[in-house]
């Protein structure tokens, strides 16, 4: 899986890159992230105190980020695979533009993966050209809930 990265990635983004990295091939390309591996709640004054104006607001950070391998702390950013700065070439294009720094990178290690698999197959004698899947061996369990509701208190 290709994440297209830059210094605003954070939080759920990362979440999801650092996640998914002991399960599937992830390559990070753009610049580093921001660095958000925890997350906070919000407390804040009850009504009573001062009717709809808040007159305080507290967001204690309730946890740190791991993925299953224990791998998180990356407080400091996500360093990407191939640096790329998507700021390289101003004016910014559309999202999706196919000109886009941040694509071209992806495009060219794709071209470059694929010319690497028909060199090699190309010296075997089948000369058979056919994908690869980079997949998981992850499988989902369904979740089965043995109380009803009426069970629960």
């Amino acid at each position: 899986m290709f994440v297209l990265t830059g210094p605003n990635t954070a939080s759920a983004s990362e979440m999801l890159i650092n996640s998914l990295k002991p399960y599937i091939e992830v390559i990070q390309i753009g610049t580093k992230t921001l660095g958000k591996d925890m997350a906070s709640t919000t407390l804040s004054s009850p009504s009573q105190v001062n009717g709809n104006q808040r007159a305080w607001l507290l967001m204690p950070l309730v946890y740190k980020i791991y993925n299953k391998d224990g791998l998180g702390d990356y407080s400091t950013g996500l360093i990407p695979h191939y640096h790329t700065d998507e700021f390289a070439q101003l004016p910014l294009l559309p999202f999706g533009d196919e000109k886009d720094p941040l694509l071209q990178q992806v495009f060219n290690i794709i071209q470059n993966k694929t010319t690497q698999s028909i060199n090699k197959k190309a010296n075997t004698s089948t000369k058979t050209l056919t994908s690869s899947y980079y997949g998981s061996s992850y499988r989902a369990i369904p979740m089965t809930f043995p109380l009803s509701p009426l069970n629960i208190h």
